[in-house]
Order: structure tokens, then sequence, then C-alpha cells
């Protein structure tokens, strides 16, 4: 069940940084550069679309570090 939530996390957060990548024209691993030199300034709008991106990179995370967990008899 655990796995299920943290994937359906993972699908919502995804959507949310989709939109912030449709609506300015530009990737996440770019705008993550930007946003993380300063070029961006501090908008809202790009604080929202970064705790997206850092939501969507933890969950890809635990997710992978739950595959690699085996439970042994």
């Amino acid at each position: 069940i655990g796995k299920q939530i943290l994937q359906r996390k993972l699908a919502a957060y995804r959507t949310k940084v989709a939109k912030f990548e449709k609506m300015n024209n530009m990737d996440t691993g770019t705008f993550s550069n930007l946003f993380n030199k300063g070029e961006l300034g501090d908008k809202k709008e790009w604080l929202k679309w970064d705790h997206y991106a850092s939501a969507v990179h933890l969950l890809e995370k635990k997710l992978s570090d739950l595959e690699g967990i085996r439970y042994e008899s």
C-alpha cells in the first residue's frame, strides 16, 4: 500500500511539474539550473515549481530505495 501511495503522489507532482514546463516553455532541468544560479529571481511561481520538482526527485528516490529492499524469510 505504501508503494501505491508514493506512486500516486509522484504522478500528481509530475502533473504539476508538467504544467509549469508547458506554461513557461522550459523543461525542469533548465529551470532548476537557472533558478539555482539565481538568474530567475524569487517569484512565488518559481518557488512552487522548485518545490514540486524537489518532491518529484524525493519520491522517485524513495520508490527506487523501496524497490531495492528485499525481505528475507
